[in-house]
């Protein structure tokens, strides 16, 4: 339906010539729930963005019947207008076909479970301005494998974030420079519950690379950490991109919440063209990029609050569900949550030219530029056919 970024009123002339545009009257119909506000010369009709004006001093008691109707059971449109006398039945079709037309009446088999039994969620609301319901967004999460990298707090936030959408297709990747080491014992055993929940989901680094472990089946990665560093991220990054992987980071490295950039393998910038672009505009970006190799050992000295991993992992799974509810995504961005000064920005990312993982050149085979590479007899041959003789 269209971007939804502002209320507006939408005022609904119901005309008796109006035709129904050829819908079925015999399709079982449900009203979903919309809010009823009475005016003196009409009804507004409102249900999360949109409202609708009906300028009838009538139209309060017409949809009050309707309503009262499809709240006992589904109806099609010739038992809805059955409920009126005859002469009414032109009016009244009309209206049921622009409700129609507004979503605000919708064919029993287009409707969510949760929308069905009357038990909807103000996100339940949220998916019907963009043509969809719970269960859709959950066969989508689930066409292809997710894996998640890293046995911490960032990624437990957004794991969790997904489950609740219905995630079930997924592993967890145990990256051992990618922990939290207050989640494990001195023994380096989980102890964190929720990560023990999720044991059965865990696999093998060395079988994932190796090309076992279903490698075959994983359609996106998604590495996090919140004690940084870009340094850790970055060959899950390669991982993604050279197995045609769409590839997610999420860092909080220096109180700043980096989400992104969505990586997809051929068509945009990868994590690896971020770095390029931050040490080109960056003075002494080699000393500044030392410290992220040390990110592990220095976890406990990390500086960040609770809301900005919180904050972070919402941004994430948000764009995570935005790109696979094909909800409004953009690729090629970088989402910088800077929770201290106020701003989240998204900044456009363009590829670097000399990207070592996305570029011609990770693919491009040796040139051999060296004479001293091809026997002596074989260069005696080319030149007796070119007739070019010098040494």
């Amino acid at each position: 339906m269209g971007t939804a970024t502002q209320c507006v009123v939408l005022i609904a002339v119901v005309s008796i010539h109006q035709q129904n545009s050829g819908t079925d009257m015999n399709e079982k119909l449900i009203l979903l729930p919309i809010q009823i506000i009475e005016q003196d010369d009409g009804v507004i009709l409102k249900r999360g963005l949109e409202q609708v004006l009906i300028p009838d001093s009538n139209a309060l008691l017409i949809i009050r019947v309707i309503q009262k109707a499809l709240l006992q059971r589904p109806c099609s449109g010739d038992e809805l207008l059955e409920l009126f006398a005859a002469p009414a039945r032109p009016l009244i079709g009309s209206l049921l076909e622009y409700l129609r037309k507004k979503r605000f009446l919708l064919p029993q088999h287009e409707v969510g479970a949760h929308q069905n039994d009357g038990q909807e969620s103000a996100q339940d609301v949220f998916y019907w301005h963009f043509n969809q319901h719970q269960e859709q967004v959950a066969a989508a999460l689930n066409q292809r494998r997710w894996l998640f990298v890293g046995v911490n707090l960032l990624n437990e936030k957004l794991l969790q974030a997904m489950l609740a959408e219905g995630l079930e297709n997924y592993a967890v990747l145990d990256d051992p420079m990618l922990r939290n080491i207050t989640l494990f014992n001195d023994e380096h055993q989980l102890i964190s519950p929720f990560w023990q929940q999720q044991r059965q989901r865990f696999i093998d680094e060395d079988e994932l690379l190796a090309g076992r472990a279903g490698a075959g089946e994983f359609g996106f990665v998604v590495a996090a950490s919140e004690f940084g560093s870009f340094y850790l991220i970055e060959r899950w990054n390669e991982f993604a991109v050279t197995n045609k992987m769409v590839f997610y980071p999420a860092v909080l490295q220096n109180m700043v919440g980096y989400a992104g950039p969505l990586v997809i393998p051929g068509e945009t910038a990868c994590f690896a063209c971020l770095k390029a672009r931050q040490n080109s505009h960056s003075n002494q970006f080699s000393e500044k990029r030392l410290t992220e190799k040390h990110a592990f050992a220095g976890q406990k000295v990390a500086a960040y609050h609770q809301s900005m991993m919180h904050m972070l992992a919402a941004v994430a799974q948000f764009d995570l569900l935005k790109f696979k509810t094909n909800i409004q995504w953009e690729t090629g961005t970088l989402c910088e949550v800077d929770l201290l000064g106020g701003a989240m920005t998204r900044r456009k990312l363009l590829k670097a030219p000399r990207c070592p993982v996305c570029s011609g050149l990770a693919t491009m085979p040796l040139v051999n530029i060296r004479k001293q590479l091809t026997p002596s007899d074989a260069w005696d041959e080319i030149r007796q056919t070119v007739g070019h003789h010098e040494d």
